[in-house]
């Protein structure tokens, strides 16, 4: 398997099979690139955008590194909704009432909070049900002991 640092490849052959095996290379090449781009892209909405789910303590708990990137895609494609197959089981995020529920599961479950936090601008974002917005400004909060 080819790790994408190779500089060059040679191939011999039947004229038909070097260039079957030159469009295989073509297509293997060309993915590996688009995959180092969405790796890419993946990091910088991770260190922009951060989405959380608020678990059942009441306290809000980071969508891990690879889940956080599909959500905010989502969100910015302006989907109402996202479906996110886990581990754990199917989740369905609505954009709209900005809650989490489970998909798909033998046992019914409440919808729970989920909130996008820009890291960018220090903002916390989360629309309700009649789509109004509430900003926090975290950089203006001061807590007083």
């Amino acid at each position: 398997m080819l790790d994408g640092r190779a500089k060059r490849v040679s191939i011999q052959g039947k004229e038909i099979d070097v260039k079957s095996a030159k469009a295989d290379l073509d297509k293997y090449f060309i993915e590996l690139q688009r995959d180092q781009i969405r790796r890419a892209e993946d990091q910088l909405i991770n260190k922009e955008v951060q989405w959380k789910y608020k678990d059942p303590t009441g306290i809000f708990v980071e969508y891990d590194d690879e889940i956080n990137p599909l959500i905010e895609r989502a969100h910015r494609e302006q989907r109402p909704y996202v479906n996110l197959s886990l581990e754990e089981g199917g989740i369905l995020i609505d954009f709209e009432t900005m809650t989490e529920t489970p998909q798909g599961g033998t046992g019914a479950s409440a919808p729970i909070d989920v909130h996008r936090c820009d890291l960018k601008n220090g903002m916390l974002h989360n629309i309700n049900n009649v789509n109004s917005s509430i900003y926090v400004s975290f950089k203006s909060l001061h807590l007083k002991g």
